[in-house]
């Protein structure tokens, strides 16, 4: 069964590259939503689960199936293609060029935009609500991300052919969607971990010392 989904889904990534990765996408991000609203729940401790199925539609299609799938494809085709010319002939350098590209190019703009679909289109927050979210979450969602990602990308441009790197990317993405719609759908994630591990004097702390250095 597994063999003959695998070939299925080969035919398709042959037939068509994009429109198969944006079918993927759509499912995963859909997946993690749920995952995620899974978690919110659990953290609220209501007694009854019911999906909030616009939340996860416009999820995995919105922003899955319109934008990770395409973007991704291109990314991933294009990167290589780059990486090609600006470090020829292969090697260390060609992997430590490909993963430092896609950590600052893709991994920062994934979390900027999947904040921009959360805040205009999901909550109707308009620019204001996007820019207030990036504000307060952007820095420890990236550095999250960077935590995972690299180790992940690393051996998925070490050992996994081109065509399927983004199949690679979008199976880890269920977990790491689940976790970017959470920190997407709360105020001030990093703040309330701190303050589940008593830290969170400290992180008030620093963050009001920053705020007078910014005054």
């Amino acid at each position: 069964m597994l063999r003959g989904l695998w070939r299925a889904y080969e035919r398709q990534l042959a037939a068509n590259r994009v429109r198969t990765q944006m079918a993927t996408s759509c499912f995963l991000w859909g997946a993690g939503d749920v995952l995620a609203q899974r978690i919110e729940h659990y953290e609220a401790q209501n007694k009854g689960f019911t999906i909030d199925q616009r939340r996860t539609l416009l999820t995995a299609v919105g922003f899955g199936a319109v934008f990770v799938g395409p973007v991704g494809e291109l990314w991933y085709s294009g990167l290589e293609k780059a990486c090609r010319r600006l470090v020829p002939g292969g090697g260390a350098r060609f992997l430590v060029t490909k993963v430092v590209l896609d950590s600052a190019v893709m991994g920062s703009m994934y979390v900027a935009a999947f904040f921009a679909f959360g805040s205009i289109v999901l909550e109707g927050n308009g620019l204001q609500g996007f820019l207030q979210k990036m504000k307060g979450d952007f820095v420890p969602t990236y550095a999250a991300e960077l935590a995972v990602w690299p180790l992940v990308q690393t051996a998925n441009f070490s050992y996994v052919p081109v065509r399927h790197q983004l199949l690679v990317v979008n199976t880890f993405s269920l977990l790491d969607a689940a976790f970017i719609s959470w920190a997407g759908n709360q105020h001030d994630w990093f703040g309330k971990i701190m303050g589940r591990l008593g830290l969170g004097d400290a992180s008030r702390a620093a963050g009001a010392g920053g705020h007078i250095k910014e005054q």
